[in-house]
């Protein structure tokens, strides 16, 4: 799950770089090149968006697996400790 989680934010993140980078250069660009960049702009901030869904259903995710785990355990060492 935090493989998961860690792959996801860095996809993020390299998303967030690239919409930085390109920022700038929309600025400055005009006519077609313009456009040419806004459509890239709008590709990443889509991908952007889709990816902290993900990432936040995958955080999710590994907390329920966590909060899971801790309750099996207990759950075990309550039967262990009636049984002695």
């Amino acid at each position: 799950m935090a493989n998961e989680v860690t792959k996801i934010g860095k996809k993020l993140d390299k998303t967030i770089a690239d919409m930085k980078k390109l920022a700038p250069k929309f600025v400055k660009a005009s006519g077609d090149k313009k456009q040419e960049i806004l459509d890239k702009l709008k590709k990443l901030t889509s991908e952007r968006d889709d990816l902290k869904k993900q990432l936040e259903k995958a955080v999710m995710d590994a907390e329920k697996s966590v909060t899971l785990k801790t309750e099996i355990r207990q759950m075990i060492d309550d039967i262990l400790n009636e049984r002695i």
